[in-house]
């Protein structure tokens, strides 16, 4: 399967620069859309699920040395798969019939460093439409037409700090808002849609030299996911993880 990506930018301007970029991507079906048996059936001859993609973003510098970022962003889907519950026992449950549309904005802006510390905020607003599905609404369907695709929030906001400490390494921290999503509870019948609610992660990460001889080739690297043990839900019906710490050592010579 062939992809290909084309991308282009023009600087205008001190300080100004604009760009653009579009593309093809694909995904196979997975082993178990080919070859399910049993209650659900596997469909062999599905074809990969197909997109194109094109954006158009505006970089500027400002004279106070703080830099924009905006970009608008259109995908469009085909061939993507689609689970019917309603044919005959021992057909094909898996189709290639579902088209839907994503779109959006994403900004950004990096701010002078200040105190020694870096900081980037970002939000992305993405909308989503399911455009052709076989399905108007039945309680099996993954997609459902004039629906949106499903666990994609419209909102998503980044907060992103880092502070270097000389030639002792580095701190940093990334705060992530995710806004509500849309889900199915397919563990009831009928699957109704369910709204999953937002919430907001802390990660810390630090780079440290160790001290003596060994801090000449050797870093401490230390990170911290969800720090403050928040309890989310990205998929309806399972819990996502919960406070993970990580420890490691980094040798170079």
């Amino acid at each position: 399967f062939r992809t290909a990506r084309l991308g282009a930018g023009w600087r205008i301007a001190d300080g100004l620069r604009v760009r653009t970029s579009a593309g093809t991507a694909f995904k196979a079906p997975n082993f178990f859309e080919n070859f399910a048996g049993g209650f659900t059936v596997g469909n062999p001859d599905l074809r990969p699920e197909e997109s194109r993609s094109a954006d158009l973003g505006i970089d500027a510098t400002l004279a106070t040395g703080v830099r924009l970022s905006i970009t608008g962003f259109a995908q469009r889907f085909k061939n993507m798969i689609q689970y019917n519950g309603a044919v005959p026992f021992g057909s094909p449950n898996y189709e290639n019939i579902v088209a839907a549309n994503a779109g959006g904005v994403e900004a950004e802006v990096t701010l002078p460093r200040v105190g020694g510390v870096e900081a980037q905020l970002g939000h992305t607003w993405t909308s989503t439409r399911v455009a052709q599905s076989g399905f108007d609404t039945t309680a099996s369907a993954t997609f459902v037409r004039g629906g949106k695709l499903l666990r994609r929030p419209a909102n998503v906001t980044t907060l992103q700090l880092r502070r270097a400490l000389g030639t002792q390494g580095n701190v940093s921290a990334v705060i992530v808002r995710t806004g509500e999503r849309e889900d199915r509870d397919f563990a009831s019948f009928p699957a109704g849609v369910v709204v999953l609610g937002g919430f907001t992660t802390v990660d810390l990460a630090a780079d440290l030299r160790l001290p003596g001889r060994l801090g000449e080739t050797g870093r401490l690297v230390l990170r911290a996911d969800n720090v403050t043990d928040v309890q989310f839900t990205q998929i309806q019906g399972f819990r996502s993880p919960g406070r993970i710490l990580y420890a490691g050592l980094r040798l170079e010579r």
